[in-house]
């Protein structure tokens, strides 16, 4: 296999913004990534329905996608001239059913999470950390191990991450990531995840991502050193093999100016008491273009990683992982 850059959270745009890329070279910029396809506050119906019309966009756009539904789809990853995404909702819809579950994966989905914000009907997300796993929580990942569904920790609180860890180390269930967050052991932010809950993800053979959102790696500063050094002590803890890039960033060029006034509104929406200690810029500069990796790779070239463990946290981890994962 050729050098390959892969993500686990990846936008075309400005998140919210129609998922369509220009001038990514699959293999230069990104080969593989997966990308959130609905908001997470929409009931289930509409969540399906704008399931099914961001595949059509994907597909109809002049970049050669390849939606990926089965290991077999991975196969030529950095070879060709397809870029391929795994379709991602970052939350369950409140109303969610096993059957709706079930109507998400025939659509295309293979990674989803619990709860993006607040306490819902299956656990606490990070701004509510001490609402647990609930039993329809419990039943839900039980559905998501029947389907084959990926499950994404990502943006859930403590004590609901520690019922799902629990719950798999003793029944198993599905296969399960982190694709975007920071230590929280090196910025205390409620994003990310302390280092015992990575280690025990690693060791049920997930994987985690790490982001370059500004506010969650340092409580001030945006440069890419500040991503790095969050990589660098997830791969002492929990070893090079299980750690990957889910930036939660975009891979376009924007104008400063748009994307400030863009992240002011998303600011006002999303961050309004400021628990998230929100800030522009909310990705380093040197990233806001298409060819965002390189400055990482460049980065991570100059620590004691040698060439095999780069390349695996490049993009080589989180390949492997889906391609153990899906079936």
């Amino acid at each position: 296999m050729n050098r390959m850059y892969a993500d686990a959270m990846v936008f075309a745009d400005l998140p919210g913004r129609d998922p369509v890329f220009c001038g990514v070279n699959p293999r230069e910029d990104l080969a593989l990534g997966i990308m959130t396809v609905a908001h997470p506050h929409l009931d289930a119906s509409t969540t399906l329905n704008r399931v099914r019309s961001t595949k059509r966009v994907l597909l109809a756009q002049k970049q050669p996608i390849k939606v990926v539904e089965s290991k077999k789809d991975l196969c030529g990853t950095g070879e060709d001239d397809n870029l391929r995404v795994v379709m991602n909702l970052q939350g369950c819809p409140a109303d969610l059913r096993p059957n709706d579950v079930r109507m998400l994966f025939e659509a295309g989905v293979r990674v989803m999470g619990l709860q993006y914000s607040g306490a819902g009907p299956f656990g606490g997300s990070s701004d509510a950390p001490n609402e647990p796993l609930t039993d329809k929580g419990r039943a839900m990942l039980d559905t998501f191990a029947s389907v084959g569904m990926i499950l994404d920790l990502s943006h859930l609180g403590t004590a609901t991450v520690e019922g799902v860890l629990t719950h798999l180390s003793r029944r198993g269930g599905p296969r399960v990531m982190i694709s975007h967050t920071g230590m929280s052991n090196q910025c205390n932010h409620p994003r990310n995840v302390n280092d015992v809950h990575m280690k025990e993800v690693a060791n049920l053979g997930g994987i985690v991502g790490i982001y370059s959102l500004t506010f969650g790696l340092s409580p001030e500063g945006e440069g890419v050193h500040h991503m790095c050094h969050h990589l660098m002590c997830a791969i002492n803890r929990i070893g090079a093999e299980n750690v990957c890039i889910g930036s939660d960033g975009w891979y376009r060029q924007v104008p400063v100016q748009e994307w400030k006034n863009f992240f002011l509104k998303f600011q006002a929406q999303m961050d309004p008491d400021g628990k998230l200690r929100s800030r522009f810029p909310d990705q380093p500069y040197a990233m806001n273009r298409p060819c965002r990796l390189l400055f990482i790779e460049e980065a991570l070239k100059s620590t004691s990683l040698i060439k095999r463990e780069v390349r695996g946290v490049m993009g080589e981890n989180l390949h492997r992982f889906l391609y153990n994962s899906l079936r």
